[in-house]
């Protein structure tokens, strides 16, 4: 099942892999989690680079700077481009510790799957209640529920950056939830997936 309308999807891929061939960057957002779960795609592309490749990006594109949300961005039609840089750019997580913990996945450098979900946990305290905060809600459904997923590692990552309250939000936001449908999960087995993820979070 799709979130985003599809044209809009399809083109932002193919400008992302457009992206690729030109530049280096970590590819965060919805387009990572797609790219480990290949659950649903995104609109948006959101990367990581340095300040060098931001100066290239700016001789290449029209690039804006959003001081308020601390990111430049690309406009495109239907979707953006948003550009986050070290020391300037908030995350909820350092940039420096999601380099320390990026995975090469089809040929994008991703932040690994725990790292994900931490980046979306902070986009979704955000973006609650919006349509984008829908799908940080969806999109933290699918990493929790991937077989890679290893609850034990994130922990160890919330206890390192002092975010352990993230875990709550989480076992908060499944509490709150009953379905979702757009995963294809009935009530019955989301129930299911919510109880051994609670399950894995006690184990630790």
């Amino acid at each position: 099942m799709a979130f985003w309308h599809q044209n809009i999807t399809d083109k932002s891929f193919i400008v992302l892999q457009e992206l690729r061939q030109q530049i280096f960057f970590i590819l965060i957002g919805g387009w990572a989690v797609y790219v480990h779960t290949r659950s649903l795609k995104s609109k948006d592309i959101d990367i990581i680079v340095e300040f060098d490749t931001l100066a290239d990006l700016k001789t290449r594109y029209g690039v804006q700077k959003n001081e308020r949300l601390k990111k430049y961005e690309i406009p495109h039609e239907g979707f953006d481009i948003d550009i986050y840089v070290p020391g300037w750019s908030n995350l909820g997580i350092p940039v420096s510790f999601i380099r320390d913990h990026t995975q090469s996945v089809d040929g994008f450098t991703v932040p690994q799957i725990e790292i994900m979900i931490l980046l979306k946990c902070h986009a979704y305290q955000d973006r609650k209640g919006s349509l984008k905060g829908k799908k940080d809600e969806l999109d933290i459904f699918s990493i929790l529920f991937h077989p890679s997923f290893d609850g034990s590692l994130f922990k160890n990552h919330t206890r390192a950056l002092g975010q352990e309250f993230l875990i709550s939000g989480i076992l908060t936001l499944l509490d709150t939830s009953v379905e979702c449908p757009e995963l294809n999960l009935n009530q019955k087995q989301f129930a299911d997936e919510k109880k051994r993820i609670k399950e894995m979070f006690k184990k630790q």
